[in-house]
């Protein structure tokens, strides 16, 4: 059970939510001009951001039809202490929709959101949009899995301040732009899977093993907007991944606005009587057949037997 259980859920998207950074990173606390400074100044307990990230995948194979697979990510982050003067993201809601073009004829009619909600022990998978209608037990319209701590679906982290740091140390360029009408500062760089594993414990969840090769050549491009106060509202990153030794490759683009930064979020979970174990979902019969093969935009931790 176990491992049918991390075949159809684990996906490899993690966060591990601090804003400390370590003395030698070469960021002086006082200095408020500092990006990760700002973002310091930003997690206040209590508040937080709302976001929304569209993401494409293009897959080329010689000799076949390019696949095209978009699903789009909105939902809202709770900022709170994580530790002893320590503050990030403790919660966090989202849906999840893919874009009904990625989809066969036949199942775009029901094509409900994915919802979760994520809290520090718990993951919560609302059954609409993730099990056929009528599946659970009557009254039951959430499932709960034990929380891996990973509360952000995005490839880069940039509301963990030491990631933020990485990647502004690869910029290759900055100017002057606008975002809805507002001035923006606009910074663009390349980073490698291997820096990247360096610097961000997010992306190290994410990957496990550290890349290697030409795992660990794999460039991200990324282009980051903040504001006149900092605060990052629009994140561009996109990669080619190819697997050695066939000639076939998959280009993965990821567009993420953050808007409403410092409104007051409140995340809760679902009431009780509306929850059921995801090992107890398991034990239904049919349970296997009737959860779907798509990932999950967050973890969930498997429980030790």
């Amino acid at each position: 059970m176990k491992r049918q259980l991390a075949a159809v859920l684990v996906i490899a998207i993690t966060l591990m939510p601090t804003w400390t950074v370590p003395a030698h990173a070469g960021v002086d606390p006082a200095d408020q001009t500092d990006p990760v400074v700002a973002l310091g100044r930003q997690l206040v307990p209590g508040r937080g951001v709302r976001f929304s990230e569209t993401v494409t995948s293009r897959s080329f194979s010689p000799g076949e039809r390019t696949e095209t697979f978009r699903y789009r990510i909105t939902g809202a982050y709770r900022f709170g202490r994580t530790g002893i003067g320590r503050t990030g993201v403790v919660a966090s809601r989202m849906a999840q929709t893919i874009d009904p073009r990625s989809l066969p004829a036949e199942a775009r009619d029901d094509n409900a959101p994915l919802r979760l909600i994520v809290l520090r022990r718990a993951v919560y998978i609302a059954a609409e949009g993730f099990l056929p209608e009528g599946f659970l037990p009557r009254g039951k319209t959430w499932i709960r899995g034990e929380s891996a701590g990973v509360f952000s679906p995005q490839l880069i982290n940039v509301l963990e301040p030491i990631t933020l740091w990485g990647l502004l140390r690869t910029t290759t360029g900055t100017r002057s732009g606008k975002l809805n009408g507002m001035p923006m500062t606009v910074y663009r760089g390349t980073i490698s899977a291997r820096r990247l594993y360096e610097v961000s414990p997010t992306y190290r969840k994410q990957t496990g093993d550290k890349p290697r090769g030409q795992a660990g050549r794999m460039a991200i491009r990324w282009k980051l907007w903040q504001d006149a106060r900092q605060r990052t509202r629009k994140l561009v990153t996109s990669y080619t991944d190819k697997t050695p030794g066939m000639a076939g490759r998959t280009v993965v683009s990821s567009t993420v606005t953050f808007r409403d930064w410092g409104d007051r979020i409140v995340i809760t979970p679902p009431p009780a009587r509306s929850v059921i174990d995801i090992e107890e979902m398991f034990q239904q019969e049919g349970a296997m057949a009737a959860v779907p093969r798509r990932p999950l935009p967050v973890p969930i931790r498997e429980r030790e037997p």
